[in-house]
């Protein structure tokens, strides 16, 4: 037991300077095009200097937007400045905007300036007149947007010479890590360390936990026929696996091959129980919706004509017959899908009840075409938990697979808002309410019949499950983490309120089935390089930290893709099976600029031997070097690994001897960083403090400071040298089963210029 408080302390400053052009002939690098107005930035009729200049339609409150996805501080700006002629229609209804996370924060309505009409006039804006609040840190960009929103155009307006004009103010963020070492939190489930259709050669190498069969086409899925349906993810075909040895079936089947593959290399297996009343009738190639059956439809698959999409050339659904494609089966069907299972592995740890429940009415329309409301998604679990507990009492039930946020909150008869279903029950959200229906089941007969409270997560915000780099892709993706646990972050996605997903979700469970472990069995951040890593690696600390049971990303990331690294870091940092282990200890990032969270996150765990330091730099710009002073552990050595944009191994950054030395280092931009540190559990009580500058000395700063005592030592310097690299790209696999799953890749390039952090200082542990 730790009786003692231990702060560990990293003070890190960067600084954000402005670009000084925006547009000079041409937009300046760093800088991205995302207007939405009808314009052209090498406009040759109207030009103030140079060859070219921007011209603009002004209708419709359309606008030009300029993204600039570094960032600058607002500090580091004096004024912007441009020319502008407000063409032969002396066009000033235009609002001037400086930008931060894809919101204005700082407006000008240029109808305050004397403009002639077809003429140049300089315009200088100073940035006291944008009236931008102390809490926004960093802009991303600027816009120039039209006021009168008419529906036909009001005239074009011209631009040139876009700039600012920088302050002699360099702005300095600061950021202290603290762990307190007395506040200790949720100890490591390794089950979140799972994915979905992981193959043998994955599960080896990488060292999953957990391998979930699932998805939609295994509600679908015939174990007999080893044949799936894919839905409405591929028009309704019925998919029969390929199987060298389909007389053997159900023997040699693509599920027993995923069961043995799983247990062979280490890892368990969730296995999804069709439980929807419909599953393929033979192994033959049919679809739900035929086109000569049915008529023509809106679509069809192009590779097989008579495939259908179900939906008229007049807009009305097929109403088709589920028996074209499927037969009927009950819950026996699942319980003799099991014992067959068990004739080829003894025990099947974790059975997982179909699969996102709510969206079989649009998932699977062809066999299930009416809504879901709260009194059959409660009456799924409780017809099917209670024989499969009497079958299989060792087994453990996940449910209820919710698809997201609608399905937490409402039930499919209400599609996602208040309505007649809620109403009658009490309005009480549909997750809730099943929480409170285990409860009421355990108290009548005694029963556990969920073990697992199940949900799937997907960010709902533009391109962020996708593999999408682009740079506004990348700062939404890597914010929308907090939507799993900050109660401050509205989501940036169409749900536009705070979500607070995991400790929304703990509180129910603690008030209404204490007993149940909580997974979330299906997720995913992106597939594409970077940010994608960033976000993945980060979701395993926040998981950890929050408490979650048991996790599995969809699908298992490419073999040798930078996400895979992720996984490696906690799972095999060392490459010799040094794994993330332990107790969460109290992780706190402190800075005098508000908007630190976006840019450096922590967690800390520790557990017998080590602690565990996970920093995230979600700064797309600065290298950030590091200082470390007077560290009191004369346990052994640290090491720092290290992940970024360019790389293609775990990579150890630095290491040396923790007994009172110096170390410097530099790390690069969008990088992922685990800090091993011995525990010294003879150490005596003590401060340090870690001090972590960029740039050069700023005329005026933002600074927080801890004390330290000096020891002299070594000085070791590691550099990860330039940062820029090459990415690539994955493409998102369908929501389906494995047997069809398939994962392409091409590199496009992305520049960074590096980046980041830390660290920090042991004193005290006292057991």
């Amino acid at each position: 037991m730790i009786r003692s408080f231990l702060i560990v302390s990293v003070l890190i400053s960067v600084c954000l300077s402005a670009p000084t052009t925006v547009y000079d002939n041409s937009l300046a690098a760093g800088f991205d095009d995302y207007s939405w107005a009808t314009h052209s930035l090498t406009c040759t009729t109207v030009v103030h200097s140079s060859q070219y200049s921007i011209s603009m339609d002004v209708e419709g409150y359309q606008g030009l937007y300029f993204y600039y996805a570094a960032g600058f501080s607002p500090v580091s700006i004096q004024s912007l400045n441009f020319w502008y002629n407000s063409g032969s229609n002396g066009v000033t209804s235009l609002s001037v905007a400086l930008i931060s996370a894809s919101t204005a924060v700082g407006t000008v309505s240029l109808s305050s300036f004397t403009i002639p009409a077809n003429s140049w006039t300089y315009i200088s804006i100073p940035i006291s007149q944008f009236n931008i609040q102390n809490s926004i840190s960093q802009l991303n960009g600027l816009w120039f947007q039209d006021t009168t929103g008419a529906s036909t155009s009001v005239g074009t307006v011209y631009i040139d010479d876009l700039a600012f004009t920088l302050s002699n103010i360099q702005v300095s963020y600061n950021a202290t890590v603290t762990l307190d070492f007395s506040k200790l939190g949720n100890t490591i489930n390794p089950y979140i360390f799972g994915v979905s259709f992981g193959d043998a050669s994955q599960i080896k190498n990488v060292g999953y936990t957990i391998n979930r069969w699932g998805g939609n086409s295994a509600t679908r899925y015939s174990w007999d026929y080893d044949t799936q349906n894919k839905a409405n993810d591929w028009y309704f075909e019925n998919y029969p696996n390929t199987n060298a040895h389909p007389e053997l079936l159900p023997f040699n089947s693509s599920s027993d091959s995923f069961i043995l593959d799983t247990i062979n290399n280490g890892a368990v297996p969730i296995l999804t129980l069709p439980l929807i009343g419909w599953t393929p009738k033979d192994r033959t190639f049919t679809q739900s919706f035929s086109v000569a059956k049915y008529g023509a439809q809106q679509q069809s698959d192009p590779y097989n004509s008579d495939a259908g999409n179900g939906i008229l050339l007049n807009g009305n659904k097929v109403v088709n017959d589920p028996h074209d494609t499927s037969k009927q089966v009950t819950v026996q069907y699942s319980i003799d899908f099991v014992n067959h299972v068990k004739q080829i592995y003894s025990n099947i740890q974790f059975l997982q009840l179909d699969n996102e429940i709510v969206l079989w009415s649009s998932t699977h329309r062809d066999v299930h075409p009416l809504p879901v409301g709260y009194d059959e998604f409660w009456n799924v679990t409780v017809t099917s938990a209670a024989p499969l507990k009497n079958a299989f009492p060792n087994s453990l039930i996940y449910s209820p697979s919710t698809w997201g946020w609608c399905d937490i909150y409402y039930s499919g008869k209400d599609n996602c808002a208040t309505g007649s279903d809620s109403q009658a029950h009490n309005n009480v959200p549909v997750l809730q309410w099943f929480l409170q229906q285990l409860a009421a089941y355990k108290q009548a007969h005694n029963v556990e019949l969920v073990d697992y409270l199940d949900l799937h997560w997907y960010p709902q915000a533009t391109n962020v499950f996708s593999s999408d780099e682009s740079a506004l892709t990348q700062g939404v993706r890597l914010r929308s983490l907090r939507a799993l646990y900050d109660p401050t972050y509205v989501d940036e996605s169409w749900i536009a309120r705070v979500i607070n997903l995991l400790p929304t979700i703990k509180g129910w469970i603690s008030q209404y089935a204490p007993w149940l472990k909580l997974a979330v069995s299906e997720y995913n951040y992106g597939d594409g390089t970077i940010t994608s890593m960033l976000a993945q690696a980060e979701v395993l600390s926040i998981f950890a930290r929050e408490g979650v049971d048991s996790a599995c990303r969809w699908t298992a990331p490419t073999s040798g893709s930078i996400i895979e690294l992720a996984y490696k870091m906690y799972l095999n940092y060392d490459g010799k099976g040094g794994k993330v282990t332990g107790t969460y200890v109290n992780t706190t990032v402190t800075s005098p600029m508000p908007d630190v969270i976006n840019s450096i996150t922590a967690y800390s765990f520790r557990d017998n031997n080590n602690v565990y330091i996970t920093l995230f730099n979600k700064d797309a710009l600065n290298t950030w070097s590091i200082t470390l002073n007077n560290l009191q552990n004369n346990a052994g050595t640290y090491k720092l690994y290290s992940l970024n944009a360019t790389s293609t191994a775990v990579s150890l950054l630095a290491s040396g001897n923790v007994n009172g030395q110096t170390l410097s280092l530099s790390l690069a931009s969008y990088s992922f960083n685990l800090l091993v540190v011995p525990i010294n559990k003879g150490a005596t009580s003590g401060s340090t403090s870690t001090t972590i500058t960029t740039g050069s000395s700023a005329s005026t700063s933002h600074t927080t400071s801890t004390s330290s005592s000096s020891t002299s030592g070594t000085t070791q310097t590691t550099s990860t040298g330039s940062s820029t690299g090459t990415t690539s790209t994955t493409a998102k696999p369908s929501h389906t089963d494995s047997a069809l799953l398939s994962h392409a890749t091409t590199t496009p390039p992305i520049a960074y210029l590096t980046v980041l952090l830390l660290l920090f200082i042991i004193a005290t542990l006292t057991f």
